[in-house]
């Protein structure tokens, strides 16, 4: 870790630190309670134990009396890009006390988490989707805006007869416009579901692709497996991890892991009557909203909603080059802090 130095004054010296987060965690876990996140100490005790130990750490800021007043974290993700491995830190689980919420002590504590990571050198870039109002700090840190990861939301059922008939007409229409898939989903509990094999990206592509080893699913998703996660099996070549419905009916889309060469749209349109059987009214999940993958989520009819910008920082040279063509990033909601 590296040493301790000053942060910004407000009401008070600050001292940023480099820390293991499990060595503070109950500070960190009053600073999420104290200002209405309360559920924030169950994702910490979930997540945090084998995020750190893939490498995970934080940065915090405590007061003369030393509690925690400032934290963030930075989730070690690694990514294939063609025959490339790079390493991606995601910033994550941002909080500030509320007398601290002014502009210089976040850029302090931004700034210090920049200059360890590339004193370090294991990142290849840092990156994350923060609500808009944190943007301008981040940019003074040196961050980019690289795009906007955005939502996308899939009809499947209306509440009235005429809102059912628009939909089936509509998913008719979009579904006609996928290549034809044979295989039927097979849906399976996701307890029951080996994620080992799809730990790697299948086959070799342009686009920015994560790799999900088994921890990757306890830190993004709590509670997994959770009797609501299933995956969807299309034979042994492609699987999708579903979540859902929840009481609105939603069902998430959370991984798809597919060679590059089958048609995302024609996997998607297969599952629907399953998902129709279960209930779901709606299939959503998330890409970055200018890439080759979000076409093919709106050429298979997924209809884009809310978005936070994406921010980036290059670390190295491959970080960098990765960084100019965020059209071929393919993140999914397991990759980024949404």
């Amino acid at each position: 870790m590296t040493a301790d130095a000053p942060g910004a004054e407000a009401g008070g010296a600050l001292t940023i630190r480099a820390v293991d987060p499990l060595a503070y965690a109950d500070g960190i876990k009053a600073l999420f309670a104290a200002h209405g996140r309360a559920d924030f100490a169950a994702f910490f005790d979930a997540a945090y134990p084998t995020a750190v130990r893939a490498g995970a750490r934080s940065w915090i800021a405590l007061d003369a009396a030393g509690a925690v007043v400032m934290h963030v974290a930075c989730f070690v993700h690694h990514f294939r890009q063609g025959a490339l491995r790079l390493s991606g830190g995601l910033r994550a689980n941002l909080m500030v006390a509320g007398p601290y919420r002014r502009y210089f002590p976040a850029r302090a504590l931004l700034t210090r988490l920049v200059a360890d990571c590339r004193a370090e050198r294991r990142l290849d870039f840092v990156y994350g989707a923060p609500n808009r109002g944190a943007v301008n700090v981040l940019e003074a840190a040196g961050f980019r805006v690289v795009g906007r990861m955005q939502r996308f939301v899939l009809p499947l059922a209306g509440a009235s007869r005429s809102a059912r008939l628009a939909t089936s007409a509509y998913l008719a229409l979009c579904r006609a416009r996928q290549p034809r898939l044979a295989l039927p989903p097979e849906l399976v509990a996701a307890a029951d579901f080996d994620v080992g094999a799809c730990e790697l990206p299948p086959g070799e592509s342009p686009r920015l692709r994560a790799e999900h080893p088994a921890h990757v699913y306890g830190w993004r998703l709590p509670g997994y497996p959770a009797a609501a996660d299933r995956w969807a099996r299309f034979g042994g070549e492609a699987a999708a991890l579903l979540r859902g419905p929840d009481a609105q009916g939603t069902v998430t889309l959370v991984d798809l892991h597919a060679p590059p060469e089958r048609p995302l749209g024609a996997l998607v349109h297969r599952l629907v009557p399953a998902l129709r059987r279960l209930g779901a009214t709606r299939l959503q999940t998330a890409a970055l909203a200018d890439s080759q993958h979000a076409r093919e989520l709106r050429r298979a009819g997924f209809l884009g909603r809310e978005w936070n910008p994406m921010l980036a920082l290059a670390l190295s040279a491959r970080g960098e080059s990765a960084l100019r063509s965020p059209r071929q990033w393919q993140l999914t909601p397991l990759d980024y802090d949404g």
